[in-house]
């Protein structure tokens, strides 16, 4: 059975895959978890459903061990990719994300070349090298972003060229959607270990204890008692007073009353 589309449709999936692909990025500055365990759990949701599509299209999981090991390293780049994507996105904002990316082109001409055996294109070479630098001053300009974003951005494209391409020459030898799977799954263990080291480098040490701050807690509630202490007797010398102007007033009309009398 062939899998190509007439051209109607084909324009249809590819605009709807374009739109998804830039959606991508708003979703990701809109959902609030960081960075590592969304795509991990992105990556989840897509290793779930992908055994689903293979087997409804009847193809077979197996492949050569070389092969598998191919895929590992796809993967691991896949994960490269998405961490530092949405890093940038999380880091500087969507813009800066999404104009880093367009240094693809650059990466793809430089690394393409290199994995199919044939020449450089310097046209190729000289019109990525300039989206690069377009989108190096924009994103230095107008985003006034840091030397970190940037460098998230540029990393992402340079992945996202790096497994582009390797893709590429594996995509002859497998079914797209074993590959992906595959892939996929390298990328979800690579990205499961990023949480767990990162869950350790985010937690802290447990700090010693000062050797003081038990007995600063008891002279501040030592200083809290002397407080109500003195509160107390200030009331109590005032109620004293009281009574010592009343009774002595009290005397002192009597024994002027008894004079007059």
């Amino acid at each position: 059975m062939s899998d190509a589309l007439k051209p109607g449709p084909a324009h249809a999936l590819m605009h709807f895959t374009v739109f998804v692909w830039g959606f991508t990025a708003i979703l990701g500055r809109l959902i609030s978890i960081s960075a590592v365990p969304l795509v991990f759990y992105r990556l989840l949701v897509v290793i779930s459903v992908m055994p689903l599509i293979i087997k409804w299209r009847g193809l077979s999981f197996g492949v050569a061990p070389s092969t598998l090991r191919r895929f590992a390293v796809v993967g691991v780049l896949v994960a490269l990719h998405w961490l530092l994507f949405y890093g940038c996105i999380k880091y500087v904002g969507i813009a800066v994300a999404v104009l880093c990316l367009s240094s693809l082109t650059f990466f793809t001409a430089l690394l393409e070349p290199l994995m199919f055996k044939r020449k450089l294109s310097v046209s190729e070479l000289v019109l990525g090298f300039g989206v690069m630098l377009g989108v190096s001053v924009l994103v230095k300009v107008e985003t006034n972003t840091d030397a970190v974003g940037l460098a998230m951005g540029m990393g992402s494209a340079l992945f996202s060229a790096s497994f582009g391409v390797l893709n590429g020459q594996l995509a002859r030898e497998t079914r797209g959607e074993v590959m992906t799977f595959w892939e996929l799954l390298a990328a979800t263990v690579a990205t499961k270990r990023a949480t767990a080291t990162t869950r350790e480098v985010s937690r802290p040490a447990a700090r010693p204890r000062p050797a003081g701050a038990g007995a600063l807690r008891r002279r501040s509630g030592a200083g809290a008692i002397g407080v109500a202490d003195e509160n107390a007797a200030r009331r109590r010398a005032r109620k004293s007073a009281r009574e010592d102007t009343g009774g002595g007033g009290g005397r002192g009309v009597r024994r002027r009353t008894g004079r007059r009398g």
